[in-house]
């Protein structure tokens, strides 16, 4: 267990060593279905993150955004185009406390943000992974519906007090296991 705690350490800080040294960068969803792999860009919806062609009714605000690395373990965020500005900084976190199926989100403040949040994110390749409290990374996000057909939540589940990955996705869910976060230089 310490060789991989070791490792998991060394290779994120070489790889945010790189990841500093990047451009800008956009995120998008990648995933299977139907036994084809498919990638679509992510976007900004009233403080959530979506993917898909058509934006809900349900949502007011919605732009595309990207990722100016101007620090290498948060992932803050800028509009692109004329999109409304953002309070600075505004980021990208998750709520991993035990049994969340929760929408991934965005933050202006890290002072509010309860212990189960996670706000620091690495990159190995093209792939963008949460790190754990305990320093660890998992991939745990899924697709949640939304009211409107080819539009989905990105989600996360957390595997819980156990630690370990969800078998199946939640009900309502397009994909669970094998849905990741991706990048892609400007």
């Amino acid at each position: 267990m310490r060789f991989f705690n070791t490792f998991i350490v060394v290779a994120c800080a070489s790889v945010t060593t790189v990841f500093a040294a990047d451009n800008s960068f956009n995120v998008s969803i990648y995933y299977q279905q139907n036994g084809q792999y498919k990638q679509q860009r992510v976007w900004f919806g009233d403080g959530l993150m979506y993917v898909g062609p058509t934006v809900p009714p349900s949502v007011k605000v919605a732009f595309n955004f990207t990722v100016p690395n101007n620090r290498a373990d948060l992932l803050y965020i800028l509009p692109v185009g004329s999109a409304p500005l953002l309070p600075d900084p505004t980021f990208l976190v998750l709520n991993n406390s035990a049994g969340a199926t929760e929408p991934v989100a965005f933050a202006h403040t890290a002072a509010d943000l309860p212990d189960y949040e996670i706000l620091f994110w690495t990159r190995y390749e093209i792939f963008l992974f949460p790190i754990q409290s305990d320093g660890s990374i998992n991939n745990w996000f899924f697709l949640g519906e939304t009211e409107v057909p080819e539009t989905y939540a990105v989600k996360w589940r957390t595997g819980g007090s156990q630690g370990k990955a969800p078998n199946v996705p939640p009900s309502g869910s397009l994909v669970g296991i094998g849905v990741s976060l991706s990048t892609y230089n400007l």
